[in-house]
């Protein structure tokens, strides 16, 4: 009952954009993944946990491959449009790129990638190399750039150029030095990393 929602979901923003990407791409993977047709999927009509106010809650009731995949590609299409010239994302399509939001979307372009999505050219890979490249900005902000390393080594590292490549290793090295500095989800995403680069 809750697609219907997802689809309609008002976006505008970079943030809003992605978290309505996202969930619709990784539905329609799980609902494939369990074997749910897509006859079946369209020819159901959601809105029955209030059907009092079904017209108000779910004014498209039905939901189907088609729908999900159409936000996914207006998604993307959005995401496109949003990157600037650095690589990165801002919140908005206009600001400065913004080191929390471009890792955000490059770890969402990592999920879309893991579930076959096929992503306009070079846009995982200029969200990374901006990323890696711009680490050492956050090194005051231990969380941050550990939130930063976790989006890049979630979509593979082997696109980075050598002085990307050469930053990320360095900031890896100093954040897992320290460790005991970071909040217990930085820890969580620094073991990740950890497992992710055989370490």
């Amino acid at each position: 009952d809750a697609l219907p929602y997802l689809v309609d979901y008002p976006y505008g923003c970079t943030e809003q954009t992605l978290s309505r990407f996202v969930p619709a791409m990784m539905v329609r993977r799980t609902l494939e993944g369990l074997g749910i047709q897509a006859a079946d999927l369209a020819a159901r009509s959601f809105g029955g946990v209030d059907p009092q106010n079904v017209e108000k809650t779910h004014p498209h009731p039905h939901v189907g491959w088609d729908e999900l995949d159409a936000v996914t590609q207006a998604s993307l299409e959005r995401l496109a449009e949003f990157q600037h010239a650095d690589g990165g994302w801002a919140w908005w399509k206009e600001g400065a790129s913004d080191l929390f939001m471009t890792a955000y979307v490059v770890w969402g372009l990592g999920l879309a990638q893991d579930a076959k999505v096929k992503l306009p050219e070079n846009m995982l890979r200029r969200g990374k190399e901006f990323l890696a490249l711009r680490l050492v900005q956050a090194e005051n902000q231990p969380d941050l750039q550990v939130w930063m390393l976790h989006a890049i080594h979630a979509t593979g590292w082997a696109e980075l150029s050598p002085k990307a490549e050469q930053a990320t290793s360095r900031a890896w090295e100093e954040r897992w030095q320290q460790q005991n500095d970071l909040n217990a989800y930085a820890r969580a995403l620094l073991a990740l990393v950890a497992h992710r680069t055989g370490r």
